[in-house]
């Protein structure tokens, strides 16, 4: 098992913990439970999520990376829904995700695993 999958099986939980205290969430937070849930699909099924066409709208901040656009909107809706912020920035060749704080300690933790998929998902190496 890669570092990859290992974080897919720690994120898998964290999506649920996410799901099940936002209660009724909003559609953009729908969407990005969903962004995410595919993300885990895919390496679930062997497959790295960068394989995935890009077919993001907005790719202003990144254009060269594909998906960081949509991962970044993602885990900052997720955030957000959850009382809490999140900073994405490129780092060498991925893409660092930082929460900070949300209204609960699982929150917070179902964040950070999420954050550490993205970041390793968005490095191909």
């Amino acid at each position: 098992m890669n570092d990859l999958q290992r974080a897919a099986a720690r994120a898998r939980p964290a999506l649920a913990v996410l799901a099940a205290e936002l209660g009724e969430p909003s559609p953009d937070t729908v969407r990005a439970l969903t962004i995410i849930g595919q993300m885990l699909d895919d390496i679930e099924a062997g497959w790295h999520p960068l394989d995935r066409p890009d077919d993001w709208p907005q790719r202003d901040r990144w254009p060269d990376r594909p998906h960081w656009e949509r991962w970044r909107w993602a885990i900052k809706v997720l955030a957000d829904a959850c009382g809490a912020t999140a900073h994405c920035t490129p780092k060498y060749h991925y893409m660092r995700v930082d929460v900070r704080q949300a209204r609960s300690d699982a929150l917070t933790v179902a964040l950070d695993d999420i954050g550490c998929l993205i970041e390793l998902a968005s490095d191909r190496g």
